[in-house]
């Protein structure tokens, strides 16, 4: 999708058509060992709500900005550097949320989901901007993940953090619960 949006809003000549989804690429897995430890100290659902309003952010800013090559590049980044919370921390908010015994089951829907989006999103995506333009487009999928960052606040229990590390009485812990 990402070469094809690219393709869709910037000049034949620039370069940031060829180094975009490697770039993407790369910062989507440097990332992903960030946001993990980052959920051992706060609740993944406070992680993903933060990520998936960046990934909204960057949609929007995508939209606003095609055709400025920087800046596409730059709104790409945050949307593959956010979107990553939810291989990393998806499975890890499901067991905390619902336990062990149903983790399975539901990391398992969780990826069945997750490939049938990979698979409808592009030609969508491909479809809706053949109508009303890579802008527009961009504009329509950032519903997507504010959505799931709104679910995610609003609908989602609060998750229980690493309780043997409460018992031990780690401060730090302690102090960044309240996320």
């Amino acid at each position: 999708e990402v070469q094809q949006i690219m393709a869709g809003t910037l000049p034949s000549g620039s370069s940031v058509r060829v180094i975009a989804v490697p770039l993407g690429l790369l910062v989507n897995g440097s990332l992903r060992p960030l946001w993990g430890f980052a959920g051992i100290y706060w609740r993944a659902t406070f992680l993903i709500v933060v990520a998936f309003t960046w990934v909204t952010a960057g949609l929007l800013l995508w939209s606003c900005v095609a055709g400025i090559p920087s800046l596409s590049l730059l709104s790409e980044i945050v949307c593959f550097g956010s979107v990553t919370t939810m291989y990393v921390l998806m499975p890890v908010a499901i067991v905390r949320l619902f336990g062990n015994k149903n983790a399975t089951f539901l990391c398992a829907l969780f990826n069945t989901a997750d490939s049938l989006a990979a698979i409808l999103g592009a030609p969508v995506a491909a479809f809706c901007s053949s109508i009303y333009g890579w802008p527009a487009t961009l504009r329509m999928f950032s519903v997507v993940p504010a959505v799931v960052a709104l679910i995610t606040l609003f609908l989602m229990p609060a998750e229980e953090v690493d309780r043997a590390k409460k018992e031990k009485g780690d401060s730090k812990l302690l102090k960044v619960e309240a996320l």
